[in-house]
């Protein structure tokens, strides 16, 4: 039953394996694109670190925070994480452009503080991610 796929393909430690694979982050974009508001903001909780981590992600998030300059608060460093990867920041983007106007102002707001550290302008894969969070931010004046 896909409404059975579709919540096992939500869960936030399937999500983060999908959202950071070759293939997988296809999954996660089309779902973006295609499901419903619940399902966009599932994967919008991930995003924005609103879920609880397992240990595994936490690992992840560890050694991609080794590349990161130091003072980047913890709360950040899931968005730099994923922003950074050459296939979650994929999906970060398709977060921006179809999640609702709230997660939009939020992810547009988290990355654009981290991007404050310029780090993530001069990476290859985040600096898309910057770029489509400015263009939203002239949408949401005074907000980012």
């Amino acid at each position: 039953d896909m409404v059975e796929l579709l919540s096992v393909l939500l869960e936030e430690r399937t999500l983060w394996s999908l959202m950071a694979n070759k293939y997988g982050n296809f999954v996660v974009q089309c779902v973006l694109e295609h499901g419903s508001p619940t399902q966009r903001s599932e994967i919008a909780k991930v995003v924005l670190g609103l879920t609880e981590q397992n240990p595994e992600d936490e690992q992840r998030l560890a050694e991609k925070a080794k590349k990161m300059p130091e003072g980047l608060e913890k709360d950040y460093c899931r968005v730099a994480a994923l922003a950074l990867s050459m296939y979650a920041s994929n999906v970060m983007q398709k977060a921006m452009m179809h999640c609702s106007e709230h997660e939009q102002r939020e992810i547009v707001k988290k990355v654009l503080n981290v991007d404050r550290l310029h780090f993530l302008r001069r990476s290859r894969f985040g600096s898309f991610v910057t770029s489509e969070a400015q263009k939203l931010a002239e949408r949401f004046p005074g907000e980012a």
